[in-house]
């Protein structure tokens, strides 16, 4: 049988990722920075940018919209093996942002790592579009 300990730092990586959505919903800047890791890559529509790149030209953007149009995620795959760990999950947007209409789906893919500051995301890659009808 399992420890509770056990399970609580298997979860270790899943509370990270979701704390860093929970601090891009209540714009908390200071919780983002603590969870990006200093190598950090995010990859979107096609582009990969460097933690300092995402800090400066997407961040303000993506606390906007998290603030702005309901989401729903369901993990789909989730796995560890020592120090380093990955999710996957998809989600369904709904809403309106910046006078748009929003009905979108997407995928997420994150990898995280033990550091000593604690779990840290590595890299993110983000995916979405229109909602099929």
């Amino acid at each position: 049988m399992l420890s509770e300990a056990h399970v609580y730092c298997t979860l270790l990586p899943l509370i990270a990722a979701s704390r860093f959505h929970t601090a891009l919903e209540q714009g908390d800047t200071v919780t983002i920075r603590q969870l990006l890791s200093a190598d950090l890559h995010v990859l979107e529509g096609g582009a990969v940018e460097t933690r300092a790149e995402y800090l400066a030209h997407h961040l303000a953007a993506d606390i906007e919209f998290a603030k702005s149009v309901r989401s729903e995620s369901q993990l789909t795959t989730y796995a560890r093996e020592g120090s380093v760990a990955w999710l996957v999950s998809t989600s369904s947007a709904r809403g309106t942002f910046r006078g748009r209409s929003v009905d979108s789906v997407g995928a997420e893919l994150m990898v995280l790592s033990k550091t000593g500051l604690g779990w840290q995301i590595r890299a993110v890659h983000w995916s979405s579009g229109r909602r099929s009808s």
